[in-house]
């Protein structure tokens, strides 16, 4: 096939451009993804660059050994209605806390 190897620079450039309008409608899609109840939130701690994973349940189902945080924690109530991206900043024991929003995951 003497044609083959002329269009495979034409399917390159097409896998390549099908590849970045793929990455551009997933980082939309991420955009949307605001944090509600229910939701697994990833954190990214300003200071350390730790992540940790919380999924926001009710008073009954809290139990941070196991990732589920309370609703009516100061974490939730400050993540409740972000979106990843944003930054929230928290008042613990040991002072404020400043988180970055990394992913938010609907399970």
């Amino acid at each position: 096939m003497p044609g083959a190897n002329a269009s495979r620079p034409v399917l390159r450039a097409r896998l390549s451009a099908a590849g970045a309008e793929l990455s551009k409608r997933a980082d939309a899609l991420n955009a949307k993804r605001k944090v509600v109840f229910g939701s697994t939130v990833e954190l990214e701690d300003v200071t350390s660059s730790d992540v940790v994973a919380y999924q926001i349940v009710g008073e009954d189902e809290a139990d941070i050994k196991q990732g589920k945080l309370s609703i009516t924690s100061p974490i939730a109530r400050a993540l409740i209605g972000k979106y990843p991206g944003d930054q929230v900043e928290v008042q613990t024991p040991g002072g404020v806390r400043a988180f970055e929003i990394v992913n938010v995951r609907y399970e």
